[in-house]
């Protein structure tokens, strides 16, 4: 007879050993600075379901680094911050004053040279005056009407969609100005 094609078999109990990451752990040895051998049980592994924590025993002999003693460890360092000897450092002492610096200089923006030469295209009569109320004369566009590249301007119905909604918003904002 035939068995029937498709049937999985049924997964073993414990795949953690299958996977990468736990065979890694479970093979992770670390020692101390006294040479005692730690071991982290990864929760999940097999290793540390079947040993309860306890505390390892010391080693008998200490594991030792092979001949470091060529560059004498230095004393510890306190916590202050050390600081590169560079002819652009900055101290703060008062971050408070910092930012109420930053904020005040909000107020005078600085523009970048290209940005600035854009600007300077707008007549200075936009820019300085006083804002206007909207009306179908200030209107200010930035921008081209947007035109297909394959199909004929005559033939294009989106553009022409654009234009008359465009046409549209305009009549109900001139509306909306004349009414009050």
């Amino acid at each position: 007879q035939q068995r029937p094609h498709g049937t999985k078999r049924p997964a073993e109990a414990g795949l953690e050993n299958e996977q990468r990451l736990s065979k890694r752990f479970d093979l992770l040895n670390l020692v101390d600075s006294n040479g005692a051998r730690l071991y982290i049980p990864v929760a999940g592994s097999s290793d540390a379901a079947a040993q309860p924590a306890k505390p390892l025993p010391k080693p008998i002999a200490p594991v030792t680094s092979r001949k470091r003693d060529r560059n004498p460890r230095l004393p510890p360092v306190d916590d202050g911050m050390q600081v590169e000897d560079t002819p652009h450092r900055v101290y703060i002492h008062d971050l408070a004053a910092e930012l109420s610096d930053i904020e005040s200089d909000e107020d005078n923006p600085i523009f970048l040279s290209d940005i600035e030469r854009h600007l300077a295209k707008l007549p200075k009569h936009l820019l300085a005056a006083p804002e206007l109320k909207p009306t179908k004369d200030n209107q200010l566009i930035l921008y081209n009407v947007p035109s297909s590249l394959t199909v004929p301007e005559e033939q294009d119905r989106v553009r022409k969609a654009i234009v008359e909604a465009r046409a549209r918003i305009r009549d109900k904002q001139a509306i909306s100005l004349s009414e009050p």
